[in-house]
């Protein structure tokens, strides 16, 4: 009787030892390619359905996914002008990485493949949007954004009047009737005023985010007020960020202009326990909502 009490006692220690132990992760990298031209594709976004992370392609087409337990998943390959590829049953083993290539087959860009989330606080097509909207993609906002100034991404888009006073004081408006000092144009940043409450005026340069890392800008010109309350009379600037997991990796830069000024930003994101998983993407397509 002693002796299957031993036994039984010994059977629970190894049991428990054998789930406390760390269990081995797996990787999988690969490269993501045009099927007509053979190029490689930067900033494809790469999910894994089950658990919901995922990384982006670098400027070369390759992409990394550290952390991975060993098992099967369903992985979904996805950028803005080429058909999303979902490759159910990937196997994942422990130890050394996986290689998966895949290429993408080009298509055609419809306008009502864009979806904007500020014209009525929920995502929907642009060609189904209640209002007039234009919206500043992060290709555009990296083409533009030398300035460092929100505004001058605005001056150039239909119906927007500007006032600038200032190296940094700007006023922006639509539908006409614009000064250095009303406010009837709403600006949020992920859901937050960027106005100065006392005041009630516009501090472009209290916008803590460099112009580079926005996600997109959505500009609804008409009344806005129904939805979004005081200050938003002629219109919202709605302005997102992406999530970190999205923009996994670094960034550091340096600026520098005349009177000895200067400006650095340094960014760093990843995921608990991907640390030194390997180079993820530092840019990133918009793919979440606000």
């Amino acid at each position: 009787m002693k002796k299957l009490i031993a036994l039984a006692l010994l059977a629970v220690m190894v049991a428990g030892l054998a789930r406390s132990l760390p269990r081995p992760t797996g990787m999988l990298k690969g490269k993501v390619t045009d099927r007509a031209t053979g190029l490689p594709l930067p900033f494809v976004n790469v999910i894994v359905r089950e658990t919901g992370t995922g990384t982006s392609t670098d400027d070369n087409g390759r992409y990394e996914l550290g952390g991975l337990e060993p098992g099967v998943y369903t992985l979904i390959f996805s950028i803005v002008g080429h058909e999303t590829l979902t490759l159910p049953g990937i196997r994942v083993n422990g130890g050394d990485p996986d290689a998966l290539s895949v290429d993408l087959v080009d298509r055609s860009v419809q306008v009502g493949d864009i979806t904007v989330y500020g014209a009525s606080l929920r995502g929907e097509s642009i060609t189904e949007a209640p209002a007039a909207i234009t919206v500043l993609t992060p290709e555009e906002i990296s083409l533009g954004g030398l300035s460092g100034q929100v505004p001058k991404l605005l001056e150039s888009q239909p119906g927007v009047d500007i006032v600038q006073s200032g190296l940094f004081d700007y006023n922006v408006n639509t539908r006409g009737f614009n000064s250095s000092l009303n406010r009837r144009l709403l600006v949020l940043l992920d859901g937050r005023d960027l106005a100065v409450a006392f005041l009630g005026s516009q501090e472009w340069n209290g916008l803590s985010v460099p112009v580079e890392d926005l996600g997109s800008i959505e500009l609804i010109r008409g009344p806005g007020s129904a939805l979004y309350g005081a200050n938003a009379f002629n219109g919202v600037v709605n302005i997102l960020t992406p999530r970190p997991r999205e923009i996994a990796g670094g960034r550091f830069s340096v600026a520098g202009g005349e009177w000895n000024a200067f400006r650095t930003d340094i960014r760093y994101a990843a995921q608990r326990g991907s640390l030194g998983a390997g180079p993820h993407c530092t840019r990133c397509p918009l793919t979440s909502s606000r």
